[in-house]
């Protein structure tokens, strides 16, 4: 799993896909689990290099 440290917080992301760098940012009560579910995920990897970051508390569910 990759992460990135910022201060001393570990922020663990995911990265799919190749091209030009688009980030999937999920609105507050959902989680990256989403874009995956609704196919948003596999459409776009083809063309772009997805970056997806976890709910703020953490999970990634």
């Amino acid at each position: 799993m990759p992460y990135a440290t910022n201060q001393g917080i570990r922020i663990h992301y995911e990265v799919e896909g190749a091209g030009p760098p688009l980030v999937l940012q999920h609105g507050f009560s959902s989680s990256m689990a989403r874009w995956y579910d609704d196919g948003y995920v596999d459409a776009l990897k083809p063309d772009y290099q997805l970056m997806g970051l976890p709910r703020f508390d953490g999970q990634f569910c």
